[in-house]
């Protein structure tokens, strides 16, 4: 099958299997995100459940991980609805990078980056651990699924990575190359 180019005609073939299987864990992975980011726009997430839901973490905890979670309470009670609206605009681009394969390798950088602060303040770093304690927090399982995608490319096929990272030069590390 050929498509129309510039220079005539352009041979086109389907992706491998596995290209495609990691362009659907990159969509799947971004409904997950896009669903996340949903419930940050309803009205019931109200800055004031933040604060409790980081009090909850932080009970319990040792020292230092009660210290790390109240400078963030402090943080948050500067501004709380410009930090609950920069959070949900965060979860909304992390969502959108992978549900439209735009920007895949900057997009996994930054999801792994809130994936950790979340699961180090509102899930405590999983804790507190001890007798009945069951797994480390979800948010931690994260990191390595977004820097999997980021290092196989995962942008390359079935998204906007494929267009864009030959066009970004310099700044063409912020993309998946196509594959």
């Amino acid at each position: 099958m050929t498509a129309a180019g510039p220079c005539g005609p352009v041979p086109r073939t389907a992706p491998p299997r596995q290209a495609k299987a990691i362009a659907l864990l990159r969509i799947a992975f971004g409904v997950i995100w896009a669903v996340d980011a949903a419930l940050k726009w309803l009205p019931s997430f109200a800055p004031h459940t933040m604060m409790d839901e980081l009090e909850e973490a932080s009970a319990g905890q040792p020292a230092p991980v009660q210290a790390w979670i109240g400078a963030w309470m402090r943080l948050l009670e500067l501004n709380p609805d410009a930090f609950g609206m920069l959070l949900a605009l965060a979860e909304t681009a992390i969502a959108v990078g992978l549900l439209g394969g735009a920007f895949t390798t900057a997009v996994c950088a930054a999801g792994g980056a809130l994936s950790l602060m979340i699961w180090s303040t509102g899930e405590g770093f999983g804790g507190p651990y001890g007798d009945g304690a069951t797994d480390v927090g979800a948010s931690l399982v994260y990191v390595p699924l977004f820097a999997v995608l980021a290092v196989i490319g995962a942008g390359g096929t079935w998204g906007v990575d494929r267009w864009l990272q030959p066009r970004l030069g310099r700044l063409g590390w912020l993309s998946s190359r196509p594959a």
